[in-house]
């Protein structure tokens, strides 16, 4: 849903707003339809989903999946009847034995997909508000209000929305929901953040009380949090833009025309107007405009309406090695099949054995192991009755499911991911196949290591140069 859910947004996006990409609207179908017809496959005999193609299904897991074909089909695209109704009946199934901060954004996905439970989501409502349900959070109280708001239950929505005003962190001009990493468990199974909760939080203000002062505040905070052109997990992206998209909507009757200039070093470098809430525009600043030391950037707005920005900068260095860093520890080594060490060059043809050793401190969870193969090796699939197969020495066990700790391995033309729903703390050990296809001498990016959620915590081995002899 990762995939499927950022595209599917950006393309409700652009419906709502009218605004138009040319090369985006291209793209976007593709994308969406990869995406929407694995969802298809993963989908459990039950109706529910979980992380996997084979593993469990998961209450929270099915209602995100749910949720984000119900935007999907916001966006035009067409979705299967069948499998959001079964999507749907697990669901309901299961709402009396979830938690009741999973039972709140069940509810929501629920009502988005055209499914709604009011009587539940009332009941739910009633004991939140009288204080009988504890650890309820910010992110769940949005998404039980925002589910109240889509069956006009509008008196408990605004009630939550109340309790949920009086949780905020307010801080000089910026306004924001503060979760932190206390969630424990929870956090890690539903990927909560402060981004996140404070994005759907907005959202609930924006449809419940869109004339809410505070407003402004969360929508500057929450752009704040952008690093580059998107925020740190799709996760957060995703419902970053839904929040931000349904912001603008309710403000463009508002907006009329303003204008901005950029000043760099004191000389203009781009100005313009914009005519309505959804404009947009990307400045380039060049290396030979900008001086050694501080360089000062001014920008200047004036009109109705309120401007918001991000600054970038990127340099790039040349370098022929590349050394370890990061708070994971990861080293990466080319072995002959069985772990002897390559003694003699390697030629097109040779099977290598790629050793990676990750080393964690703490628990991870949802992490992923990603090596960049170079250019000259191709990553061998057990997957396939092909070249993986074929590779095979007669030492070697045949494949079997669950035999691997990792719950994914996905091999690409340019690298070798494995994907861990949890992995202990300690040194850790995976070995993969590759096959030399290419002579030349070739640089192989460093090997990197992350929780998907957690993108802060990461770590990389150093790069290598793999010559390969014809």
């Amino acid at each position: 849903m990762s995939r499927v859910l950022p595209n599917a947004i950006v393309g409700r996006a652009f419906r709502i707003l009218g605004v138009r990409n040319e090369r985006l609207e291209a793209d976007l179908p593709k994308m969406v339809d990869v995406g929407r017809q694995k969802l298809y496959g993963f989908q459990h005999e039950d109706g529910g989903w979980g992380w996997w193609f084979d593993d469990l299904s998961d209450d929270y897991q099915s209602a995100y999946i749910l949720y984000g074909l119900a935007l999907t089909e916001q966006a035009g695209y067409e979705i299967d009847d069948g499998v959001m109704q079964r999507g749907a009946d697990y669901l309901r199934g299961r709402l009396p034995r979830m938690d009741a901060r999973t039972r709140a954004y069940a509810l929501y996905a629920l009502a988005t997909a055209g499914h709604g439970e009011p009587e539940t989501a009332r009941l739910l409502a009633g004991e939140v508000l009288a204080g009988k349900v504890t650890n309820f959070d910010s992110f769940s109280r949005a998404a039980l209000a925002l589910a109240l708001h889509e069956a006009n239950e509008e008196e408990p929505a605004r009630r939550l929305i109340d309790s949920l005003i009086a949780t905020a962190v307010v801080r000089e001009d910026v306004v924001y929901w503060n979760t932190g990493l206390a969630d424990g468990h929870y956090e890690q199974k539903t990927m909560s953040s402060s981004v996140r909760s404070t994005a759907l939080a907005l959202d609930a203000l924006v449809q419940v009380q869109p004339k809410h002062a505070w407003i402004p505040s969360i929508v500057r905070w929450l752009m704040q949090q952008r690093s580059g052109y998107a925020w740190s997990t799709t996760q957060e992206t995703s419902y970053a833009l839904l929040a931000l998209a349904d912001y603008v909507l309710s403000v463009e009757q508002s907006f009329s025309q303003q204008n901005y200039r950029l000043d760099v070093n004191g000389q203009t470098v781009a100005e313009g107007t914009f005519a309505s809430s959804s404009g947009q525009v990307r400045v380039v600043v060049p290396g030979n405009r900008l001086q050694a030391g501080e360089n000062v950037v001014r920008l200047l707005h004036s009109g109705n309406g309120r401007l918001y920005y991000t600054v970038i900068a990127r340099s790039y260095t040349r370098r022929e090695a590349i050394a370890p860093a990061g708070a994971i520890g990861v080293r990466r080594s080319y072995r002959r099949p069985g772990g002897g060490p390559i003694t003699a060059p390697l030629r097109v043809g040779d099977v290598v054995e790629v050793q990676l050793t990750i080393t964690l401190t703490e628990p991870a969870y949802y992490l992923i192991l990603n090596d960049a193969l170079p250019a000259g090796l191709e990553g061998l699939n057990e997957r396939l009755a092909t070249t993986s197969y074929a590779a095979r020495q007669w030492w070697e066990p045949a494949f079997q499911f669950g035999q691997y700790p990792y719950n994914r391995k996905d091999v690409r033309d340019d690298g070798v991911a494995l994907f861990f729903g949890e992995l202990a703390a300690g040194r850790h050990t995976f070995t993969y196949l590759a096959r030399a296809t290419t002579a030349g001498v070739f640089h192989a990016l460093p090997a990197e290591a992350y929780p998907m959620y957690r993108p802060e915590v990461w770590g990389r081995s150093a790069g290598d140069i793999v010559p390969i002899k014809p």
